[in-house]
């Protein structure tokens, strides 16, 4: 398999599993704006606080991986806010 092809193969995987973690980062972020209390699960702030960390930061290292660097860069701002 030549570069391209692999690089192109990663990219569309990314874009796949970015609309899932999109739809976790919008759901975690609405209950945190409800003040928790529609949270899934019954999430605390801290808890919901944490997930959307971690769900940040696997785009960023996805993003990374796949060659989307604005999709890095904006990933990493968001930690720095979420921090």
């Amino acid at each position: 398999m030549d570069r391209e092809k692999l690089a192109a193969e990663l990219l569309a995987t990314f874009v796949e599993e970015l609309e899932t973690h999109v739809a976790s980062l919008n759901r975690d972020l609405l209950a945190l704006e409800e003040g928790a209390a529609g949270a899934p699960g019954g999430k605390d702030e801290d808890e919901l606080l944490h997930s959307l960390f971690r769900t940040t930061h696997t785009v960023k290292g996805s993003s990374r991986a796949a060659g989307a660097g604005l999709i890095e860069q904006a990933s990493h701002r968001i930690e720095d806010v979420l921090a």
